[in-house]
């Protein structure tokens, strides 16, 4: 039998006739990749048979030498996707591929190809996240608190294969930076962007992913590469981290306001110049003052509410300095409960 550089040279030469014989070829992997390796004729695809076809080896094969063209590329691969058999074990490596096609999509791109294997890559995900997390339902209450995605158990189902690895930790990252809330981590976290700026980049991207899962930070420290998206998302929240600051802060006092509002009808009272006063006591006791008020107050002897000796006042009291110490947590100055008023 001739070697199938022979048979190559024979077929392009048109000395082959015999329809078995093409079709034997038709379906031989080796020949077809060396007849689109030479010729980097996409056409010769549709000759491939359909065993061929959907053989992932000869597709993944493909993504190599087409890669410069996705609307042809997938059009190759929608005739594996169609049939294929998803339990197989390198299925993900050629979503892996897929997904990182995804991220170059531009207006010459078929949105209908964007739109199917985008649904494709989401569903894969949720059916394997339910099997992980069905191991993760046996583990103790520390080892899931410490392993959000369950990422640890992921690679030792595909400890194999590093691209599959790659490509969970790629999706995990990407719900972390840009699902989750990690704007809010950071202003939780960072009291200031001086203080955030000091702070090594790297640092602050990978003791994010940890606070998740133990497993896909020690993956990605040996990966920095996997947090190049955290470190684009980190800096649009650096570049609006003032504003953020501010829009939360109003948030609050804006919240504070209504449910002090809403507590006071429950408890039949009105908002008075007496609970007023208790709210600024209150406010100035905590070092908020910039928070509802725009600046650093001054005490003024007149306004203390110190002689007031009323049990419902009181409990507006301890109503008033709790909520304030809920919703400014990460702000509000630390007090010796015990001493009467702060402020003298």
């Amino acid at each position: 039998m001739k070697k199938r550089e022979e048979l190559l040279e024979d077929y392009l030469d048109g000395k082959i006739s015999n329809s078995n014989t093409l079709n034997e070829l038709y379906n031989d992997s080796s020949f077809m990749k060396l007849l689109i390796l030479k010729t980097r004729d996409p056409n010769y695809y549709n000759l491939c048979s359909d065993n061929l076809k959907r053989d992932i080896d000869f597709v993944l094969f493909l993504t190599r030498i087409f890669e410069d063209d996705l609307n042809l590329l997938f059009s190759m691969i929608y005739g594996y996707t169609r049939y294929c058999d998803e339990r197989d074990p390198k299925y993900p490596e050629l979503l892996y591929k897929i997904n990182g096609y995804l991220k170059n999509f531009n207006n010459n791109f078929d949105i209908t190809y964007f739109m199917l294997y985008k649904s494709k890559i989401i569903w894969f995900f949720e059916i394997k996240q339910d099997k992980i997390d069905y191991f993760l339902e046996d583990q103790s209450e520390k080892y899931q608190k410490e392993n959000f995605f369950g990422f640890s158990i992921m690679q030792y189902f595909y400890n194999d294969s590093k691209e599959t690895q790659m490509f969970f930790a790629e999706h995990y990252l990407e719900k972390l930076f840009y699902e989750y809330d990690f704007e809010n981590y950071i202003h939780k976290k960072y009291q200031s962007l001086d203080v955030l700026n000091s702070v090594e980049i790297n640092t602050v991207l990978s003791d994010y992913v940890k606070s998740f899962d133990e497993g896909l930070y020690e993956f990605v420290l040996v990966r920095p590469e996997l947090l190049k998206n955290g470190e684009i998302k980190l800096l649009q929240i650096k570049d609006n981290f003032d504003e953020f600051a501010l829009n939360d802060t109003r948030n609050k006092v804006d919240t504070f306001n209504t449910k002090l509002i809403d507590y006071l009808e429950e408890q039949d009272m009105l908002l008075d110049e007496k609970i007023d006063i208790i709210k600024l006591e209150e406010v100035k006791r905590l070092g908020l003052d910039k928070e509802f008020y725009g600046r650093e107050l001054e005490i003024l002897p007149f306004i203390s509410s110190n002689g007031i000796v009323d049990f419902n006042l009181e409990k507006v009291r301890l109503y008033i300095r709790t909520e304030l110490q809920n919703l400014f947590k990460n702000k509000v100055r630390k007090l010796d409960l015990n001493r009467k008023n702060d402020n003298k």
